[in-house]
């Protein structure tokens, strides 16, 4: 696809993998021999009994492969800057992707919740993507129902070890790529 425009959006470790951890709780289903998600290459090797250091090998096995791949993305977006200033980055994408300038200023959009903090305070188990496809709203209520409890500060450790210095490389390109 020689005229594809590709876009990365990247997502904070910590709340990447508390929202892919979810699936694996208990009422969520999951599929083939205990995996959710992007299959990377050695997908079957980073299994294990450790749902939460699956799902983080997963977020740095993918994000690796980004890294490896940097010549074929065009943008990199943090999904916090998405959050903050949604009208700046559907500018940018459409004037990057045609060429041509684009002033969304008056363009009326919905507040973006970013849920980066989710990890910090525990959360409910639905995927906010699925209460999206559901109701067809991306306005997400508030909801205080806590069905899985938030991430110690050794599994947010664990998390941040497994990631090494990936996410702040991608961060580094995202200011070059955006």
């Amino acid at each position: 696809f020689p005229e594809v425009f590709v876009i990365s959006m990247l997502r904070n470790p910590v709340a990447n993998v508390f929202s892919i951890y979810k699936r694996f709780q208990s009422g969520n289903n999951y599929s083939e021999n205990g995996w959710w998600g992007t299959k990377p290459a050695d997908w079957k090797e980073i299994i294990t009994e450790d749902k939460l250091i699956q799902s983080a090998r997963l977020w740095n096995s993918v994000n690796k492969k980004l890294l490896d791949d940097i010549d074929l993305v065009d943008m990199i977006i943090p999904y916090h800057n998405m959050c903050n200033n949604p009208h700046y980055w559907l500018a940018n994408i459409l004037s990057k992707a045609s060429g041509q300038v684009y002033d969304l200023s008056s363009l009326e959009l919905p507040k973006i919740k970013c849920f980066d903090k989710e990890y910090s305070i525990g959360s409910r188990l639905e995927s906010k993507n699925n209460y999206i496809y559901k109701y067809g709203k991306i306005d997400i209520p508030d909801d205080s129902k806590i069905e899985l409890q938030k991430l110690t500060c050794q599994q947010e450790d664990v998390i941040m070890d497994i990631r090494g210095d990936t996410y702040e490389k991608l961060l580094t390109l995202s200011d070059q790529l955006k």
